[in-house]
């Protein structure tokens, strides 16, 4: 089974005394599975949990994983396709208006989109199997 994750420090109360703590917030990609777990252990009382299986990130979640790995960005494949068949892939993929595909086509195209490494990579995945050869790669923009 294929799993991706990333992973970084989130400060959140401890869930028995209150006392800011320092956590562990993860998203990860497991085979076809995307979630967001979140662990931690307090050093005021010595308490320790474990939150998994998240479907959506909770407030905080997403931007602490961009803040502490950077974006990944995915970018079009050197044998790039045509906007339509960028646009119809997308549509497929993802529930969206035509304006809506034809608009992230478009910074797909120029600049590449980006996000976590997880959410890029479910993208890359659905884009692929939609004939849509893509690239994904951790650091700045072109």
């Amino acid at each position: 089974m294929d799993i991706v994750t990333e992973s970084a420090p989130f400060t959140t109360p401890c869930i028995q005394c209150r006392a800011p703590t320092t956590s562990t917030v993860t998203e990860a990609l497991v085979g076809e599975d995307h979630r967001w777990d979140i662990d931690g252990d307090c050093s005021s009382c010595g308490a320790t949990w474990a939150d998994c299986g998240y479907q959506q990130p909770l407030t905080g979640f997403r931007e602490a994983i961009l803040t502490a790995n950077g974006p990944t960005v995915l970018e079009l494949g050197v044998t790039s396709s045509s906007l339509a068949t960028v646009m119809r892939a997308l549509r497929l993929t993802r529930s969206m208006s035509p304006a809506q595909a034809k608009a992230i086509a478009e910074e797909l195209r120029e600049t590449g989109l980006e996000g976590t490494r997880i959410e890029m990579e479910i993208l890359a995945r659905l884009l692929r199997d939609s004939g849509v050869p893509v690239n994904v790669r951790t650091g700045q923009r072109r």
